[in-house]
């Protein structure tokens, strides 16, 4: 998966497209944020295969444990693992919040994710792993 020369202006669009939009199972959760985040850089939807298979927490919980969790999800795209305070603009990361694994985007010294008031923004000291992409 390589980048897209324009990968930093398509970051920033789908960024600035979702910094009011709250979080949705099956559209706008952790998992599909970072999805698109991947296909905005890339132009490769790592997920198309799995859209439209959740829409609740329960789905989204069961389909992931078919896949044996978000990190071997991750690691099935074949994306470079590295410490999570080595992770630049536009990689995958993974925290916990509130005790559970989530996906998050790289903006460089801070994550960005989906919350029920729109992106929460967050220091890059929560990740636990984290992934380049491209």
């Amino acid at each position: 998966m390589k980048r897209l020369p324009d990968w930093e202006l398509r970051l920033s669009d789908l960024v600035g497209q979702r910094l009011a939009e709250p979080f949705t199972w099956g559209a706008n959760d952790c998992v599909l944020f970072a999805a698109d985040g991947i296909a905005a850089m890339t132009g490769i939807d790592p997920v198309a295969d799995l859209r439209g298979q959740w829409a609740c927490r329960g789905e989204a919980v069961r389909v992931i444990a078919r896949l044996g969790g978000l990190p071997d999800a991750v690691a099935a795209l074949g994306l470079e693992s590295v410490a999570p305070l080595f992770a630049q603009r536009g990689d995958l990361v993974l925290h916990r919040r509130d005790g559970t694994d989530a996906l998050a985007l790289c903006l460089g010294n801070q994550l960005a994710g989906p919350s029920d008031s729109g992106l929460l923004f967050f220091g890059l000291e929560n990740g636990v792993q984290a992934w380049r992409v491209g």
